[in-house]
């Protein structure tokens, strides 16, 4: 990129944070603001004040028509944001009020987010499918957890909960499945300026392992993901989406969405809206209380219990497409019971019996054909009994 531009970020970053900005929104802003300036073709920040108001005010109108369907609505809004604050800090205007509305900024933004398409499981099962280990990580933290791609690239080993898993001999083993990971509000990244915990669904935490022990030795400060910075996680996503597998138009934020659908399960089954904020690292009840007491055994209990009921049983059924134990014990029992009819299909039954236990073949699909067997080797039994009986009724007709 041109030095030029990377200096006018430079001083635009220092003009926000001296106004009082966090560093977090500050950067946000020069970003943006450096793309408005591109477009205005000033090589100097100080030389947009020069054209005045009402040309500032003008030129973001057209920059914002000529990129309503390229940019993200939101990255637009911020653009308008920052230069609004930046011709009030140099008192073009008095107050941000000033500054001409534009309505596309108030109505249009909502607008967006309701007809945008969003991600099915479908899509999500399919990247699974296509990408390999590092990227299977990524790829379930953004989905699943719901974690900004900005942290993702920061978290470590010593991120995760100490008492949720051991390192010996330099090899790593969860001991608590689901995982809780811990996300220091020092992170660039963390938008919301606080600690907050995820938990790493039980599959997803099972690829990690995998991951990790590829190391020779596995330290605290070794680095959950292998992408280099949050710029590789967006290339990555999107070419994913562009897989004819997945075949998604749309942005990378979207799977942040999806995992704020599957955590919205916590609230339909428990009420409990205050904890799916907590987890998707928003500010709530449940922050504050965490960063004075802290989290205790029990609470980890009840909010482990709480999470393996209402998402991670749902995303091994429906993400990765395996059973529960209690689904497994089920239908093996089912098996059991069917081998004692005499009539059924033995080949039939053990090539089910093999499919089920080799994994390429789901509960639902196993149940409906031993439903189905069943069905025949009963058909089978009573047409048999039936036709015992007639012929001793039969006999005894002819013997009288």
């Amino acid at each position: 990129m041109h030095s030029y531009l990377e200096n006018l970020k430079e001083i635009a970053m220092r003009t926000f944070l001296d106004y009082g900005l966090k560093e977090s929104s500050a950067k946000v802003y020069a970003r943006a603001f450096r793309s408005f300036c591109r477009f205005a073709k000033v090589s100097d920040p100080y030389a947009l004040n020069e054209l005045g108001i009402d040309s500032i005010e003008a030129l973001m109108q057209k920059w914002i028509r000529q990129n309503r369907d390229r940019l993200a609505p939101k990255y637009l809004n911020v653009a308008y944001c920052s230069v609004k604050r930046w011709c009030q800090i140099h008192g073009l205007i008095k107050s941000t009020k000033m500054f001409r509305e534009i309505r596309f900024d108030k109505s249009s933004r909502k607008i967006d987010a309701f007809t945008e398409v969003m991600l099915e499981t479908k899509h999500i099962k399919a990247g699974f499918k296509i990408a390999n280990l590092e990227d299977q990580i990524d790829w379930g933290l953004y989905s699943l957890c719901g974690l900004r791609p900005r942290l993702i690239p920061q978290l470590k080993v010593r991120n995760l909960y100490a008492k949720n898993y051991e390192i010996i001999d330099g090899s790593f083993r969860f001991t608590v499945k689901p995982p809780l990971a811990i996300v220091p509000r020092t992170y660039a990244g963390n938008k919301a300026n606080i600690t907050f915990f995820v938990f790493i669904p039980t599959k997803l935490a099972e690829l990690l392992e995998m991951q990790l022990n590829t190391f020779e030795n596995v330290m605290a400060e070794a680095k959950i993901s292998r992408s280099g910075n949050y710029r590789a996680i967006y290339r990555k996503i999107r070419c994913m989406f562009k897989h004819p597998s997945i075949n998604f138009n749309g942005r990378p934020y979207l799977l942040r969405k999806y995992a704020d659908r599957i955590l919205d399960r916590i609230t339909k089954i428990y009420n409990d809206e205050d904890t799916k904020e907590f987890l998707m690292g928003h500010k709530g009840k449940v922050s504050a209380i965490y960063q004075v007491t802290g989290l205790t055994k029990e609470r980890e209990k009840e909010l482990r219990d709480m999470y393996v009921n209402a998402c991670d049983k749902w995303i091994s059924r429906n993400i990765f497409e395996t059973a529960s134990q209690e689904e497994i014990d089920r239908s093996e029992m089912l098996i059991a019971y069917s081998q004692q009819l005499v009539e059924l299909d033995k080949y039939k039954l053990e090539a089910l019996k093999q499919a089920f236990r080799k994994g390429t073949l789901t509960v639902e699909v196993l149940q409906a054909e031993l439903g189905k067997l069943t069905r025949q080797a009963l058909d089978k039994t009573m047409e048999a009994k039936f036709e015992q009986l007639y012929l001793k009724m039969n006999n005894k007709y002819n013997n009288h």
